[in-house]
């Protein structure tokens, strides 16, 4: 992974800076370089038979992140950790569309969980079902 971000909102910066006392150096022509390497790994199952079809995935992904010449309010690294499961399940029905028996499909996912240094960036964010 590498990416590349920068700033040139001053003004905004200044307004936020000034109402809430917090040092935002970043927004103000400010830039940060990251790179990373990592990977994942994922567990898949898979049934299928004329009479159904099952699948499931389980993946863990993990990368490493650093920055590189970028100012200083950014600079720092973060280890990116998370899990995730998915399955689905379908089943023909004995309707017919476009020559092609129709199914009924059911998925059901997990949104995925952050683990170490991500643990906690989403807060309490809530995510719609």
């Amino acid at each position: 992974m590498l990416g590349r971000v920068e700033s040139d909102l001053s003004i905004a910066g200044r307004i936020i800076e000034n109402k809430t006392g917090v040092d935002l150096q970043f927004l103000n022509g400010g830039r940060m370089n990251a790179y990373g390497l990592g990977g994942s790994l994922m567990l898949d199952y898979e049934d299928h038979k004329p009479e159904r079809e099952y699948d499931a995935e389980l993946r863990y992904t993990n990368i490493a992140i650093n920055t590189f010449d970028s100012s200083t309010a950014v600079q720092g690294s973060a280890d990116s950790q998370s899990l995730g499961l998915w399955a689905r399940a379908r089943y023909p029905t004995p309707l017919t569309v476009l020559e092609r028996p129709l199914r009924a499909v059911f998925e059901g996912w997990r949104i995925p969980s952050f683990l170490a240094s991500s643990a906690g960036l989403l807060g309490s964010i809530r995510f719609p079902l």
